[in-house]
């Protein structure tokens, strides 16, 4: 689930992004970083286990449904390994499931196969499918391939009995990071308009070692003057400006909420507590600094800028928890003290106290120091992504209040609820987790 640090972290880093990402494909247009046609595949930079040698050529993990009334929590999606290769689609069932999203530290994936389907997926229609443009690349939603007729070249069982694929006409692909299933609906859209289907047959293979933990490059952080220093200026130039700090509370309110919703579905607030944002506060949000740049290189999912980045300042979220009346009196609870609580929610002068008697839960985020990932695909492209490398470190601190008196009690509360949210930040922010960043609609005609 997404958590409220992390969302602060995004808070800061969107909007200026989202510039910087601008003069990002600028600069590498007007360089010609796109002029050769080739990728160059270097595995150590790729932000997944998946693969892609060529133009046409990709394979990885993903979950598979074949039903068109799809839910994302469906228990019957399974996990299939793909090739591709020219027009050629190859889908491996595996007997064994992943989890439905890659994370930084994942351990490589042992799969045995026990079905293998070979579609020639030329001039086949393939769509993103998507709730609205801000989550175009969403993992939730899938990659829909409609299937021609007599596109199925062949079929074969490895192992115990599946579902056939031979009638399906469409398959939902759902990809396990957001920036694989922008990557992959490209690779797919690429190889379905060309005529391209190996004459050689694939080589049938019953279990393969499909990921590998995270490989990452090594760069060497330079403190290039010239370049950190106009970075530098443009982030402060950003980050100082009345406009943006609205932009970011406005921003920092609406993700906290979303976050808070999703912890409610989660069963981690009691339903006899109501919680909500009370306020965002920026008075002691400094600006974040560039101290060291990575030479950018480019692979099969496009061109890569990396920064070492420091935070240092105090960027907050308070948390308002309440007493929730309806469900204290609606609930069944066997309990002397609930017995007596109930009983004083029914006259008004208590239920009154109760009712404007909060707490308040302020969360920080003091520091944060990593390197910031910046990828810009292939064009045509109206999204950059953003994501930090595994060796990121954050700070995050909470206070308890009651009214505005200090408690200075519930260090176990305070101490889980930060461990759990920077354990969130590390699931979903840490390459190959990235954020997409919709580029202005100027960069769509680039």
């Amino acid at each position: 689930m997404e958590n409220t640090i992390s969302r602060q972290i995004l808070g800061l880093l969107k909007y200026g992004t989202a510039v910087l990402a601008g003069f990002c494909a600028a600069f590498f247009m007007y360089q010609n970083f796109y002029r050769s046609k080739k990728i160059h595949h270097d595995s150590s930079t790729n932000p997944s286990a998946n693969t892609c040698d060529s133009e046409h050529d990709a394979s990885g993990v993903m979950r598979i449904l074949l039903d068109p009334e799809f839910d994302d929590e469906d228990t019957d999606a399974k996990t299939v390994y793909v090739t591709l290769k020219g027009s050629r689609f190859v889908i491996y069932e595996a007997n064994e499931r992943v989890p439905k999203k890659e994370l930084f530290d994942e351990q490589p994936l042992e799969l045995t196969f026990k079905s293998r389907a070979t579609f020639n997926i030329y001039q086949c229609e393939v769509q993103s499918l998507q709730q609205h443009q801000e989550k175009k690349w969403h993992m939730k939603y899938p990659i829909v391939v409609n299937i021609k007729q007599n596109s199925m070249v062949e079929e074969i069982f490895l192992g115990h009995s599946t579902k056939s694929l031979r009638n399906q006409e469409q398959l939902f692909l759902f990809t396990r990071s957001n920036r694989d299933k922008e990557a992959w609906t490209k690779w797919l859209i690429k190889a379905s308009s060309a005529d391209n289907f190996p004459s050689s047959e694939e080589v049938p293979i019953l279990a393969i070692r499909a990921g590998r933990p995270l490989a990452e490059p090594r760069p060497v952080y330079i403190e290039r003057r010239t370049k950190s220093v106009w970075l530098n200026k443009l982030v402060e130039c950003i980050f100082s400006h009345d406009t943006t700090k609205r932009l970011i509370k406005s921003m920092l309110h609406k993700e906290a909420e979303a976050l808070l919703r999703e912890m409610r579905e989660q069963g981690y607030f009691n339903p006899m507590l109501r919680v909500s944002v009370d306020n965002v506060n920026l008075s002691s949000m400094s600006v974040p600094r560039v101290i060291g740049v990575a030479p950018r290189y480019e692979n099969e999912y496009g061109l890569w800028e990396e920064v070492n980045v420091r935070y240092s300042g105090i960027v907050s979220v308070t948390l308002k928890i309440e007493l929730n009346m309806q469900e204290i009196q609606e609930a069944d609870i066997e309990s002397f003290w609930f017995d007596q609580l109930q009983h004083l929610a029914h006259y008004p002068f208590f239920k009154r106290i109760l009712e404007n008697t909060a707490v308040f839960v302020v969360i920080s985020l003091d520091s944060v120091r990593g390197v910031l990932a910046l990828n810009i695909p292939h064009p045509p492209t109206d999204t950059a992504w953003i994501g930090f490398r595994s060796n990121t470190r954050i700070s995050v601190t909470g206070k308890v209040y009651w009214g505005t008196l200090p408690v200075p009690f519930f260090h176990n509360i305070i101490a889980s609820m930060t461990d759990y949210m920077t354990q969130c930040f590390y699931r979903h922010f840490l390459v190959p987790n990235m954020v997409q960043i919709c580029l202005p609609p100027f960069f769509n005609q680039i």
